[in-house]
């Protein structure tokens, strides 16, 4: 895979001061609220961070999602995240679409279907299909904006041509298909780039290029992610391996799972850890003997055990892809148990969400006990390692899982740092939706409370303070 260098150990840990930059903003962002004593939804507001991150890990650019929200430079942020919040709330077989089921469950009649979609489409296809196209005008204007910085460095051949007008409503509904049900966005390459107007080498744009930092033989600096994309070559002819509505798709895909994933895993630990005042001393009293004040690089990441526990369980527990699928290439078909094999063709799903709190795998499954992941936790460890599969398995697991856990691990740390966190009565059990990911029906309402002690300044990358 041509970004695979994109998730290498090097470029990790380049990315660390950035995830920690956007969590410094995060908190002075909830600073305000902790003064008034005022109910922030930690869901939403975690969204702002890791889109952040997205965008200045991933493409070396300032989305604005964590300015103040009334500010001009912050709207353009702000309507990408809502962009994306749409395409995850409104893709699913249970609140999406009504075409999508009976794509699912009619695959030979999906001719007809996609024709009376695109006749008729109902109000949550022409919602998505908007949202998708607001995310692949991002896309598609984060590739002029990096032509336009390193003129003559993309690859001869490319397909450059003009986007077309506008999203197709069957074109969207062929994309949930092939996601249906609540797997992460794969945006279509078919449906276009449409018109640019995020982004680009225009100054106007309210966009900013975010510094770069130093980096080895192996890995890549952020902000490279279109680089490697665009410079990739075909090593028969020498062309271009990637057209624009290619790495438009792969932009997309970026900037949704980079979004809503972690924000989701984020916003229930959160509330794992409020619900808890067992695991909240203990997660706490871990950050404070590494210190209230420092900077967390990513060669501190390995001094958080606990914290890492923390944000395993609450994967275990809220998955944020609660199915996942695979299809069976194997001419011969898969044998799946004593008299049953699985045809060549055929698309196999599994459930994470069912199997991470069954008690044939795991000790006490509805419990929150992030020990279970820690050696002095091995009588609530699972069964079999395979049953911890919040980022997938084997050789297509998520690509970004280490991405997710080092920016999860940084974001609560900074958190904790600074701020104790308060439930909102009425949020247990916590009401859950099932779209593309799993996510919290209202949001996760909680009330900041900044933590006494260690009155020294924050240490603040320069990045953060800028």
């Amino acid at each position: 895979m041509a970004w695979q260098p994109a998730f290498a150990s090097g470029s990790l840990a380049h990315y660390s001061s950035l995830m920690d930059s956007c969590a410094v903003r995060l908190c002075d962002m909830l600073e305000g609220a902790a003064k008034e004593g005022r109910e922030v939804d930690i869901f939403r507001a975690l969204g702002t961070m890791t889109m952040g991150v997205v965008g200045s890990t991933a493409f070396g650019i300032d989305f604005h999602t964590l300015d103040d929200p009334d500010s001009p430079s912050a709207e353009e942020g702000l309507r990408l995240v809502k962009a994306s919040q749409t395409v995850f709330s409104s893709a699913s077989l249970v609140a999406g679409t009504l075409y999508q089921p009976l794509m699912l469950f009619f695959p030979k009649a999906a001719p007809f279907v996609q024709w009376l979609a695109r006749t008729l489409p109902d109000k949550k296809l022409l919602q998505v299909s908007q949202a998708r196209a607001t995310v692949r005008e991002v896309g598609y204007g984060l590739i002029q904006n990096w032509r336009s910085a390193h003129p003559g460095q993309a690859a001869a051949g490319a397909d450059k041509a003009g986007p077309p007008a506008a999203a197709k409503a069957d074109a969207t509904l062929e994309e949930l298909q092939g996601e249906a049900p609540g797997l992460l966005v794969q945006a279509a390459a078919r449906a276009g780039a449409p018109k640019a107007t995020f982004g680009g080498a225009d100054a106007a744009s309210g966009i900013n290029i975010v510094g770069t930092a130093k980096r080895g033989a192996t890995d890549v600096e952020p902000g490279s992610f279109l680089g490697l994309l665009l410079r990739a070559r075909d090593h028969a002819s020498g062309a271009a391996k990637f057209s624009d509505a290619t790495i438009t798709a792969q932009a997309s895909t970026f900037i949704l799972a980079g979004y809503e994933t972690t924000a989701n895993a984020l916003s229930y630990a959160v509330y794992n850890i409020a619900l808890s005042p067992r695991v909240q001393e203990r997660l706490l009293a871990e950050i404070d003997a590494f210190g209230r004040t420092r900077q967390v690089t990513h060669a501190d990441l390995g001094e958080f055990p606990y914290v890492e526990a923390v944000v395993k369980e609450a994967l275990r527990l809220y998955p944020p892809a609660t199915m996942t699928s695979r299809v069976v290439s194997k001419q011969e078909g898969m044998y799946l148990v004593p008299g049953v094999t699985v045809e060549k063709g055929a698309n196999l799903f599994t459930a994470p969400y069912c199997y991470q709190r069954d008690e044939a795998y795991w000790p006490r499954p509805l419990e929150f006990a992030p020990e279970r992941f820690l050696p002095e936790g091995s009588a609530l460890a699972p069964a079999t390692d395979d049953a911890w599969t919040p980022f997938g398995a084997g050789p297509r697991m998520c690509i970004g899982w280490r991405f997710a856990l080092n920016e999860a691990k940084i974001a609560l740390v900074r958190l904790h740092q600074r701020f104790s966190f308060e439930l909102r009565p009425g949020q247990v059990p916590l009401k859950l939706r099932l779209g593309m990911t799993l996510s919290p029906v209202d949001g996760v309402w909680v009330r900041p409370i900044a933590r006494g002690g260690e009155g020294e300044a924050l240490d603040v990358p320069p990045s953060a303070a800028a």
